[in-house]
């Protein structure tokens, strides 16, 4: 993950981070969309709650199915269990190519 100032000296929400592709791979450059996870308690453990902001309509679709692939992989890892294999180890699937 690259660390750079957000566009037009926003301040850095709490709990966020910067997001975006040094590749060109998918045209989110590094530090134009917002990451923010609030964490919160939840009778069977604890509740992630993952906002992705400051994306373009048309890549939306696609980075709500990346994270739909990869949220359940982080929460097998929290959980002590093998998370698979990783869906992404190819590349990006066709259903997630821009």
């Amino acid at each position: 993950m690259v660390q750079r100032p957000l566009p037009g000296g926003r301040p850095r929400p709490a709990g966020g981070l910067t997001w975006g592709w040094e590749s060109g791979a998918i045209p989110v450059p590094p530090g134009s969309s917002t990451v923010t996870v609030e964490l919160s308690e939840h009778p069977d453990g604890t509740l992630v709650h993952l906002v992705h902001s400051d994306l373009a309509p048309e890549l939306r679709p696609l980075h709500a199915q990346g994270w739909s692939r990869f949220l359940p992989r982080l929460a097998a890892v929290v959980a002590g269990r093998d998370p698979g294999e990783d869906p992404a180890r190819g590349g990006l699937p066709p259903s997630l190519q821009p």
